[in-house]
Order: structure tokens, then C-alpha cells, then sequence
């Protein structure tokens, strides 16, 4: 919340579930859920260990940011259609992590998007910049990854 400086690029998730937490007009249930969701979903997930993310805590986490959109008091069709983009991830992380079909069309898909972004970091940086060659090494290790993943 830090770089948050208006409801643009820099709201990212950690902003809003630090303006919820930390404005007393949301209730105390959706307080709690963003809070939960804070310490068991989003800071784990940010400093990523796949041994912790089991089966149960992968519905879990699904489970909890479905409660937290339905405590908002959204308008039915807005709860319906978050809920309904939540499900769709869901569905696509089971899809993805059990290595079906669809799950490795999902894998390739962002295989595909990487190297594209990877081309357009290229494009944007020089060569000596050293932020780039970061960037370029990562996206790269993420690439291949992703691709032994297909391969697999």
C-alpha cells in the first residue's frame, strides 16, 4: 500500500485489501475476510512455496474470496458475474495443476503470452540496462519452464 497513490496502476490488490482492513465504514465480516484472505492467501501466494499450496488450500482460498464478494452486498448481477470469473480461475487452476488437456492449452497460452512480453521488454530496454537483463533472464527461465511443462 506504500506506492498506492490513486485507484490506478498502483491499486494492486495489497492497496485494497489494506483500504478495507483499514477503513471502519465495511463491515466487520468483510474486514475479516480481507484480512484473512491478506495473511492466508495473498502473502503466501506473493512469496510463493508450491509445497504449501495443497488441493484443500488452493478451494479454500477460492472458497474464502467467495465469501468476501458475497459479504460486500454487491448487486446480483455484479456478485454473479465476480463469482462467476472467480469459478472460471478455479476451474482453470484445477485444469492446470492436474496436467489435463485444457490445463496444458493453459500452460501454452502463457507460454505464448511470456514470449511475447519477453519480445516487447526487448523492444522497450538496451542491452546494458541492467533492470532488463533481469527481467529478460526471468521471463526466459519462466518461458522454458512452461515449456518443459507442455513437453511433459
Amino acid at each position: 500500500m506504500a506506492h498506492f497513490t490513486a485507484f490506478d496502476d498502483s491499486c494492486d490488490s495489497s492497496a485494497l485489501l489494506g483500504i478495507i482492513v483499514n477503513i471502519d465504514r465495511f463491515p466487520l465480516g468483510v474486514q475479516a475476510d480481507a484480512r484473512k484472505i491478506r495473511s492466508d492467501i495473498h502473502n503466501p501466494w506473493a512469496h510463493c512455496d508450491f509445497t504449501e499450496w495443497t488441493a484443500t488450500k488452493y478451494t479454500d482460498s477460492f472458497q474464502l474470496m467467495g465469501q468476501l464478494i458475497s459479504n460486500l452486498k454487491l448487486s446480483n448481477r455484479e456478485e454473479n458475474k465476480i463469482l462467476g470469473e472467480l469459478n472460471r480461475w478455479e476451474m482453470n487452476g484445477h485444469h492446470f495443476l492436474s496436467g489435463t488437456r485444457l490445463g496444458l492449452e493453459i500452460v501454452g497460452d502463457i507460454r505464448q503470452q511470456t514470449h511475447i512480453l519477453s519480445r516487447y521488454v526487448q523492444s522497450l530496454c538496451t542491452e546494458s540496462d541492467s533492470q532488463f537483463i533481469k527481467v529478460q533472464t526471468e521471463l526466459s527461465r519462466i518461458e522454458n519452464d512452461l515449456q518443459g511443462r507442455v513437453k511433459s
